[in-house]
């Protein structure tokens, strides 16, 4: 990673170092130091640099959050005036508008984002995404359920939205650094709060709990006013239901406040029925079982283990059961995989390994 130097009244020094491996991608973190030596607050310099909302990248790599439903938009007072109904049909309608938009552009394959482009549907459906901007999140997403399905739904269309974009100017990341960096900086203005796909799946769904990459920060100070409102208790089965863009990524679907909870169940059973969810096989050595499975359940280790155990647990074999444990609610009973979870939960021996991730972009 080659950054060129930054110059702010006194030196300021971007160098690589310290390369770590995410997804069995050699990056390298950037350490930032003024004057060559003495450190300062990563946050502080560069909320400094960027002048605005800004989005944690990797490590101490940051960069200002792009929010994709500016415009005029309607104003809270123009909404006041048009009354209370108007105002809960807010969520409503966006969510109705992002369905028509996944039913003719969206497929278990993928995703055409370049038909989509110059769609009407896309164009009505980005103009109504100013209303986001004015939406009262305490009020009309009061009810968990509501605003979990809702902010699933957002985070899908947030991203499609952005790739779209992106895309239309050959501009699609082609490296795990430029996804990052997406996740980090596409957002909404939702009700006031500037919010990032990173934002609203590991600072609303996943409890303000910190991201997978390296060195992540929480999304949102503790006892702030977006901790306070926004998040939900984190529900693993969150990470089957989000689309990142990417082939391993589960299938962009669409989720009703009435029904998130069995949908989130389908959408989990469906995961781990397809290639690259998990296998479970005896030892060749034949003592014990391996494991194989999606590197969304090592990224996301503790949200599996949390929900099933009631906490993280520091043994590693025994961290492996709990996950296996979680993901063994989700097979068809009796089937072959189930009854080897079940087998290798009452062993001693087990290994686990994980399936490539296959970052290349979803388009259909």
């Amino acid at each position: 990673l080659q950054l060129a130097p930054i110059q702010r009244k006194s030196e300021i020094c971007a160098t690589a170092s310290a390369t770590m491996t995410f997804s069995g991608l050699s990056k390298h973190a950037l350490l930032v130091c003024v004057g060559g030596a003495s450190l300062v607050s990563v946050q502080a310099l560069n909320w400094g640099i960027l002048g605005g909302p800004r989005g944690q990248v990797l490590g101490p790599y940051w960069a200002k959050k792009v929010v994709w439903n500016g415009g005029s938009g309607e104003t809270a007072a123009a909404r006041a005036e048009a009354g209370s109904e108007a105002e809960a049909d807010v969520s409503q309608s966006l969510l109705a508008k992002i369905r028509d938009v996944q039913a003719k552009f969206v497929t278990l394959e993928g995703v055409d984002y370049k038909a989509m482009k110059d769609s009407p549907l896309f164009e009505d459906y980005v103009k109504s995404t100013e209303a986001l901007r004015s939406i009262d999140v305490a009020k009309e997403l009061a009810d968990a359920a509501k605003r979990k399905a809702f902010f699933i739904n957002v985070y899908n269309a947030l991203l499609i939205h952005a790739m779209v974009e992106i895309m239309a100017k050959n501009k699609a990341p082609k490296t795990l650094l430029q996804r990052l960096r997406l996740y980090a900086t596409a957002s909404y203005d939702i009700g006031g709060f500037v919010l990032s796909l990173n934002d609203i799946e590991n600072g609303i769904l996943r409890g303000n709990r910190k991201g997978a990459a390296p060195w992540a920060k929480h999304q949102f100070e503790a006892g702030s006013k977006e901790e306070d409102v926004l998040v939900v208790s984190c529900d693993p089965r969150i990470h089957f239901a989000l689309n990142c863009g990417a082939r391993s990524c589960p299938p962009v679907r669409f989720y009703k406040p009435e029904s998130v909870d069995d949908d989130l169940d389908k959408a989990t059973k469906s995961f781990f029925m397809q290639p690259g969810g998990m296998e479970v096989a005896a030892s060749e050595e034949g003592e014990g079982y391996s494991v194989k499975s999606t590197q969304l359940l090592k990224w996301y280790q503790n949200d599996f283990v949390i929900d099933q155990r009631g906490a993280a647990v520091e043994d590693e074999t025994d961290a492996h059961k709990a996950v296996l444990q979680w993901v063994s609610r989700f097979f068809r009973e009796e089937s072959e995989v189930a009854e080897r979870a079940k087998a290798a939960l009452k062993g001693a021996a087990l290994t686990w390994d994980y399936f490539d991730y296959d970052w290349s972009t979803n388009v259909a």
